[in-house]
């Protein structure tokens, strides 16, 4: 997402301190935010105020193991692949989309080494309290997913991950997307709601068949190291994809 309005970015930390309020009052500061914005940033608001409130509620411990369990499958073929291509060292990872930061905070506690990344300030401010309140020892930080080669070297991470995030992407954005992580790591490994999931969050999601995972990836270019449904009902994608000369 990108806001034309630095100074207004700057302000959405100060909000920080706010978050235990209501969420009313949460989304009046949104509001008045933006109470300048308008054109096509109108939209810009709307989006980031429903993922605010999205991820509004703070990270608990109990909510960390729900959804780890939620995506036991996916968290498990992290670990695996980790464990396999660190070769007895600590792994590398970074998350792309930290959105609650569990996921990123997990891994941290699990003698992994966790770079969470995303795009949206407020919830890297968030991502940071709540990894503070529960011990975990991840890092974060507030950057574009396809600028990481300006600022990672070849190779610097095992695996880049994500969950709930490669299906807002269209085609051309998606292999932007996953050559920019391939370009920093040697395994990229995501989680997609299938055609199955009941949901719908915000409206631009992809939700796609197995097969027609299988057929886009095929054209973006990638190795498919591993791909498959998980959970009853078939209703979330795992894939673990490479570059072909990895």
């Amino acid at each position: 997402m990108i806001i034309k309005a630095p100074s207004k970015i700057n302000q959405l930390f100060y909000l920080v301190n706010d978050l235990r309020r209501s969420n009313k009052i949460f989304e009046l500061k949104i509001n008045q935010l933006f109470s300048g914005v308008n054109g096509t940033q109108k939209d810009v608001k709307k989006v980031f105020a429903d993922w605010t409130k999205f991820y509004y509620e703070d990270t608990t411990n109990g909510k960390m193991i729900e959804n780890i369990e939620h995506h036991r499958y996916f968290i498990d073929l992290i670990c695996k692949w980790g464990n396999k291509i660190s070769d007895g060292r600590i792994a590398k990872l970074i998350e792309i989309g930290v959105g609650t930061a569990t996921m990123s905070i997990y891994f941290s506690k699990k003698n992994f080494d966790v770079l969470g990344l995303d795009t949206e300030p407020l919830l890297i401010a968030k991502a940071i309290e709540a990894n503070k309140r529960l011990s975990g020892s991840a890092k974060f930080i507030a950057m574009n997913a396809l600028e990481l080669d300006s600022l990672f070297k070849e190779n610097t991470f095992d695996i880049a991950f994500s969950q709930g995030t490669m299906e807002h992407f269209d085609n051309d954005d998606l292999k932007k997307m996953i050559k920019a992580q391939i370009a920093v790591a040697r395994y990229v490994i995501f989680s997609v709601p299938s055609i199955n999931w009941p949901h719908e969050e915000f409206g631009n999601e992809r939700k796609m068949t197995l097969r027609e995972w299988k057929r886009l990836l095929t054209e973006v270019g990638v190795k498919i190291d591993h791909i498959s449904y998980y959970q009853k009902g078939d209703l979330h994608i795992a894939a673990v994809i490479s570059s072909h000369s990895k």
